[in-house]
């Protein structure tokens, strides 16, 4: 895929693997160059809440700060340019987006309530229809039934990148994520047959990206 891309302003190193295009630099400087090259935005920007993994109630793991979320989060930029756009914790920053009935609800609660994670996590939608919920347990060290390693501070269970992948996209559509991070949004849309472009700023979670992608690939999981 990447062999067919244009020149890309922002953009420091582009690999190219399978299906997948991992691109490493800035994704709002990157993003006008691929207007028309894909078919839905897909994403889990920094929400503006200044995210502190190494605070209580958030992760003890020795990690970067997420680069983006030591200041307020707008989303203006990455509306208008296809339809379907979700963005994960729009609830962060639903003032700044067009009112949308059709939010993607994650109920993550691992059974009894806990006091320092949320129940839910909310992503807003550009598609017109019902808001629609998954259950999928997911706090602390309860991660339901995917459990391997933790690559990033804010990740995403496939499974549930998976479920709105498959609402929003059809077969062999290619799915864009601009705040790529370690690369869930596209394991899970490599894994449902759509092409992935993937845009992360920070060399860290651009390697983790490359490296789960990789793998998946080498275990024979992800069409090429």
């Amino acid at each position: 895929m990447s062999s067919s891309l244009p020149a890309l302003p922002g953009a420091e190193r582009v690999v190219a693997l399978g299906r997948a295009t991992l691109i490493l630099g800035n994704g709002l400087a990157v993003l006008p160059a691929l207007a028309g090259r894909f078919h839905a935005l897909i994403s889990d920007p920094p929400y503006g809440i200044d995210y502190d993994p190494s605070s209580p109630g958030g992760s003890k793991w020795d990690v970067d700060h997420i680069v983006g979320d030591n200041r307020p989060f707008d989303p203006c930029p990455l509306l208008g340019w296809v339809e379907p756009v979700v963005l994960f914790g729009a609830n962060n920053f639903a003032s700044k987006l067009p009112d949308s009935r059709a939010w993607f609800v994650w109920d993550k609660r691992p059974g009894m309530r806990s006091m320092c994670f949320s129940d839910c996590e909310l992503a807003w939608s550009s598609i017109d229809g019902p808001a629609r919920m998954i259950r999928y347990p997911w706090s602390g060290a309860n991660r339901g039934p995917e459990r391997g390693e933790h690559w990033h501070p804010t990740q995403k269970p496939i499974e549930v990148m998976r479920w709105i992948i498959e609402t929003v996209t059809a077969p062999g559509d290619i799915v864009l994520d601009p705040y790529m991070g370690s690369g869930t949004t596209g394991v899970a849309a490599l894994q449902c047959g759509r092409d992935f472009i993937g845009i992360e700023i920070q060399e860290r979670w651009f390697r983790a990206a490359e490296t789960r992608i990789r793998r998946e690939l080498d275990q024979g999981r992800l069409p090429l």
